[in-house]
């Protein structure tokens, strides 16, 4: 095997002849040892592509020279090794090429992602440092990524809250496209901020992103009073009201949707993103029964009662609110100073009714055997294989076929 060294340049030798049998969109690299040249994909990214096969791995960057026919696009190596790839590469080679590299990549535990569920998301920054605190621009940039986000993808929204480390989201995914909403929320909110805050590390965790799936309608009511009651949870406000950062209020859904215009930020100056976009709330769906008013009515009531708990709770133990002032006064590299519990249960599914919590995981283990045997044989090169229902990062690979969902009771023929 051919270890890469950082700062080498290698090329495609122009003097070597091509091989007969070579993958769509590889090219032919002649490593400085001498060795057989090897057969590497073409990312087609900007500027970061991934490239590996096997054992080999690396981090390239790939300069896009303006080369004679025959020369083809230098790849130059970073500073760092290959630790995982070419689950971005998609598209980009041959089945029978992306099958062997995958033998021996790792993976986590695949999502189910079922169309029409509804789910708690949440997203924690890097060392839990206040990178979202609520003043100057923050508040109405992150708005407007989210309400992007959420029009480009068709996610409906029920609640948010953006606290100063962390943001809570209730949301509805009608088609099946909630982690790609998260993928673009995420990346345009760590571009811009990190463009304007003018840093360049990380500002999302690498964690694993958050995403409970609510079972029940009680849940649903639960999850709703946390996600607005979060500041006052937290010990930073008396009353959610006094919140300075976003968040989004039962009234809200009353009334028009919020409208946040694209900012006057360096970032986006030369952008091409709409000038604005509209944050609509809606009641979620398994609580379509309860009209607007009365949803509204229900959710402010169940918010005061557990805020009052708190504050009692609070005055018991002797322990005041910080105020918003003090928060928005917070640095933004600080963090809280309570310990991080570690290594704790990453819940999936959520639901107080415990026949109901065991057969969602029930389902939910279910899919994992299911989606492991199909990866298994997919990674065989038997022929097209049906996944399960839920897939979501494999449904696009060449070979995959997606199982469809159970007919509903009640659709009509």
């Amino acid at each position: 095997m051919c270890r890469f060294e950082p700062g080498l340049r290698y090329q495609r030798d122009p003097g070597r002849p091509e091989p007969t049998a070579r993958p769509p969109g590889c090219v032919s690299v002649a490593w400085p040892q001498g060795d057989q040249p090897r057969q590497l994909p073409l990312h087609a990214c900007d500027e970061v592509g991934w490239i590996g096969e096997g054992l080999l791995r690396g981090q390239v960057r790939q300069s896009f020279a303006q080369a004679d026919e025959g020369h083809g696009r230098d790849l130059r190596v970073t500073e760092s090794i290959f630790r995982t790839v070419l689950d971005r590469t998609r598209h980009q080679f041959s089945e029978g090429w992306h099958a062997a590299a995958w033998r021996r990549t790792p993976m986590s535990l695949p999502r189910r992602i079922v169309p029409g569920a509804t789910y708690l998301l949440t997203r924690r920054c890097a060392q839990r440092r206040f990178m979202l605190v609520p003043r100057g621009v923050t508040p109405k940039l992150f708005g407007y990524c989210f309400a992007l986000a959420a029009e480009r993808h068709g996610i409906l929204v029920h609640a948010l809250t953006c606290m100063s480390n962390h943001y809570h989201a209730m949301l509805t995914d009608p088609h099946g496209r909630l982690p790609a909403f998260a993928r673009d929320l995420n990346s345009l909110t760590a571009r811009a901020l990190n463009a304007h805050y003018g840093r360049w590390e990380a500002l999302w965790s690498s964690q694993r992103l958050s995403l409970v799936e609510v079972v029940d309608a009680p849940d649903v009511w639960d999850k709703l009073v946390y996600t607005i009651a979060n500041p006052v949870e937290a010990g930073l406000v008396a009353r959610s009201a006094q919140w300075p950062g976003l968040r989004t209020r039962p009234v809200d859904i009353e009334r028009a949707p919020r409208v946040f215009e694209r900012p006057r930020t360096a970032f986006f100056e030369k952008s091409r993103l709409p000038a604005k976009v509209s944050l609509p709330l809606s009641v979620p769906p398994l609580l379509e029964p309860c009209d607007t008013p009365t949803f509204a009515r229900e959710l402010q009531a169940r918010v005061a009662e557990r805020e009052a708990t708190i504050r009692d709770r609070m005055a018991a133990s002797g322990r005041a609110f910080l105020g918003a002032a003090a928060v928005k006064r917070q640095p933004r590299d600080m963090r809280p100073k309570t310990r991080e519990r570690r290594r704790g249960c990453d819940p999936a599914v959520a639901s107080r009714d415990r026949a109901r919590r065991v057969g969602a995981l029930a389902r939910l283990r279910r899919f994992r055997d299911a989606y492991r045997r199909a990866l298994e044989m997919w990674r065989e090169r038997t022929g097209p294989v049906v996944f399960p229902e839920g897939t979501y990062q494999m449904r696009d690979y060449p070979g995959v076929i997606m199982d469809l969902p159970p007919p509903l009771s009640g659709q009509a023929a």
